[in-house]
């Protein structure tokens, strides 16, 4: 998916972190096999996280009874494991 918006790229926030060298060889490898930048594959992964993370909320707030509290520590527990379900099928 490539993200395209008007406006000078040199305006966007730029972040910069350290990574593991075999994360970074995989990704870009993905990216390469995707036909995509690594820069779009690396947006991708983000805006999937947040999409997930936005579907829990409201998945779990169109469960809750007006004026109910959500039991967001247990949401999080779920997702978490969730998440760490997906690493391991992806990592077969």
């Amino acid at each position: 998916m490539a993200t395209k918006h008007k406006g000078a790229l040199a305006d966007w926030p730029k972040v910069t972190i350290p990574i593991d060298p075999r994360l970074h060889r995989n990704i870009k490898g993905s990216a390469a096999k995707q036909g995509v930048t690594l820069k779009d594959w690396i947006t991708e992964a983000i805006i999937r996280r947040l999409e997930d993370e936005i579907d829990l909320t409201e998945g779990l707030a169109s469960l809750a009874e007006p004026g109910e509290n959500i039991p967001w520590e247990q949401a999080k527990a779920e997702y978490e494991a969730l998440r760490r379900q997906r690493e391991v099928s992806a990592g077969n």
